[in-house]
C-alpha cells in the first residue's frame, strides 16, 4: 500500500476560505485547503478527483504497485500579468494537480512565494475607502428592499450584497492583499454604482447622493494609489 501526499497553494491568496474536493476511483472523498498538505493511503487507485466549483481535473495514477509513495500538487493555474490573472480563475477551469518529486513537492509552496504579488500595506486613507465602499453597497441594498416597485430590485441586491462582501474582504484579509487586487477591487465598486445610477430609474435626489459619494471615493482611492506608487510626484 503505497502513501500520496498532496499538498494544495492557491495563487494570489485565491479561494482562502474554500476547500478542494478530493475523490479517489473507489468514492472516497477528502478535502484539502489552502497551503494545507494531506496523505492518503492507497491501494490500486485508477484516479484521483479534484474539484472545487466549476475547477476541476482528473489525475490519472496508473499502476502504483511496487512504487514509492507519490506527491501531489494542487493548484489554479493562470497567468501572471493583470487582467489574466483575474480572469483565467473567473472565466475557464484552472485546476491543475500533477505528480511530482519529493523536492519539488517540499519546494512549491516556496515557488509561489517567489513568484507572489507585493502585499498592499494599509493606510488610513484605505480604511476610508473601504467603509465609504460598504456603505455604497449596503445604500444598495437598503434602496433594493424598500424599493418593492422597483423592476432591478433584484439586481440591484445582488450587486449591493456583492460589493459588501467584496469590500469585507479586503478588510478581514487586509494582512494577504495584493497591491493589484486591493486597486481592482476598490477602484471597480465606484464604478460599479456610477453606472447603477444610470442604468436605474432613481430618483434625483438619489443619483445625486449616491453619485457624490462614489466620486468622493473613487478621488480618495486614486490619490492615494498616486500617493503610495510614486510618491515624488
Amino acid at each position: 500500500m503505497n502513501n500520496i501526499f498532496i499538498k494544495c497553494v492557491f495563487p494570489y491568496n485565491y479561494y482562502l476560505a474554500r476547500n478542494v474536493k478530493i475523490k479517489k476511483s473507489n468514492g472516497d472523498t477528502y478535502t484539502i485547503g489552502h497551503r494545507q498538505t494531506l496523505c492518503l493511503e492507497t491501494n490500486h487507485e485508477d484516479w484521483l478527483d479534484f474539484k472545487l466549483d466549476y475547477h476541476k481535473c482528473r489525475l490519472i495514477m496508473g499502476d502504483l504497485s511496487g512504487k514509492d509513495d507519490l506527491f501531489v500538487t494542487v493548484t489554479l493555474k493562470c497567468r501572471k500579468t493583470f487582467p489574466y490573472s483575474y480572469t483565467d480563475v473567473m472565466l475557464k477551469n484552472s485546476m491543475e494537480a500533477k505528480i511530482v518529486s519529493q523536492e519539488d513537492f517540499h519546494n512549491f509552496e516556496l515557488t509561489f512565494n517567489q513568484d507572489r504579488p507585493k502585499n498592499k500595506i494599509y493606510n488610513m486613507a484605505d480604511y476610508i475607502a473601504i467603509v465609504i465602499a460598504t456603505l455604497i453597497s449596503l445604500g444598495y441594498v437598503a434602496l433594493a428592499i424598500i424599493n418593492e416597485n422597483l423592476n432591478e430590485r433584484n439586481f440591484l441586491f445582488l450587486i449591493g450584497i456583492t460589493g459588501v462582501i467584496s469590500a469585507s474582504r479586503l478588510f478581514f484579509y487586509r494582512t494577504k492583499i495584493s497591491v493589484n487586487h486591493y486597486y481592482f477591487v476598490i477602484q471597480t465598486l465606484p464604478i460599479v454604482s456610477l453606472v447603477l445610477l444610470i442604468l436605474i430609474n432613481f430618483p434625483m435626489r438619489i443619483k445625486v447622493i449616491f453619485a457624490t459619494i462614489s466620486l468622493i471615493q473613487y478621488l480618495i482611492t486614486a490619490h492615494n494609489k498616486r500617493y503610495i506608487l510614486r510618491p515624488d510626484c
